[in-house]
């Protein structure tokens, strides 16, 4: 009596086939699929920066000014970055100065000086005299929003002694790179966007789940800037056109000299 051969898997050969056309199939099924997510997200990108540019250039707030760590900054300053924490805190006091009702500072500041304890008291002096403004950027917080600061584990606490909240400074990217979207927090820390307008209207931000697109103004460079080095040297102003310069700038162009420029390690 002949053995009947049923239909099926008849040897490893062929399950090794099948397996593999499996495998074949399943890649190609997730290929497409993660480049019909990426071209719909590249597509909604587009619709986006479309809608913007039928909207056209909106006004610009008077109430906000970034201050750019550019190439001037480098150039005025004469110092690698990143500067000594002191530097970065007679910034912030010269900014504070003019009473502003925030000043997010998207530095990292997880690692202690490596100029030393005095340098990081420095920081910590002019954050505290700022009286509850600033706010600081952090790209690494632990899952329970505790962030480092100066080279503590606790930086969180650290900062509400001296009157500053902690933030997250990241965003969601687009394709290519692009942000367009902000969240309201990432492991348990609120973000950069939301910390800083609650500090400047005093009021909780509602939370909000997902991304939510941010409603620019205009393209870069639409909101007012200064050089980082100008917040250091205090020859700037926060009010329209500039008006008010640091006093002894002001003395210094009247008798026709350049602002005298100090290196910035005599202020530590």
């Amino acid at each position: 009596m002949k053995a009947t051969r049923r239909f099926g898997i008849g040897s490893n050969r062929n399950l090794r086939y099948l397996l593999l056309a499996l495998v074949a199939v399943g890649a190609t099924a997730f290929g497409v699929l993660g480049y019909g997510a990426s071209l719909l997200q590249s597509l909604e990108g587009s619709t986006i920066n479309t809608r913007f540019t039928v909207r056209g250039k909106q006004d610009v707030p008077k109430n906000l000014m970034v201050v750019a760590i550019d190439a001037k900054t480098f150039q005025d300053l004469r110092q690698p970055f990143p500067f000594p924490r002191a530097v970065e805190g007679r910034a912030i006091s010269t900014i504070s100065a003019q009473h502003p009702a925030a000043i997010a500072a998207d530095i990292q500041f997880s690692e202690a000086s490596p100029l030393g304890q005095n340098d990081d008291v420095a920081l910590l002096t002019a954050i505290n005299n700022a009286h509850g403004k600033v706010v600081v950027s952090d790209n690494e917080p632990t899952d329970a929003g505790n962030v480092s600061f100066l080279g503590s584990q606790k930086g969180t606490a650290l900062l509400k002694s001296v009157g500053a909240r902690p933030s997250e400074g990241s965003f969601p990217f687009d394709p290519g790179g692009v942000i367009r979207q902000t969240v309201y927090k990432i492991q348990n820390l609120k973000t950069l966007s939301v910390v800083t307008a609650e500090v400047a209207t005093h009021k909780r931000v509602a939370p909000f789940t997902g991304n939510k697109f941010i409603d620019f103004v205009g393209p870069s460079g639409t909101i007012p800037y200064v050089s980082f080095s100008q917040a250091y040297w205090g020859t700037y102003s926060g009010t329209k056109h500039g008006k008010k310069l640091h006093e002894q700038d002001r003395r210094d162009r009247r008798d026709g000299h350049q602002p005298q420029r100090h290196s910035p390690e005599l202020h530590r």
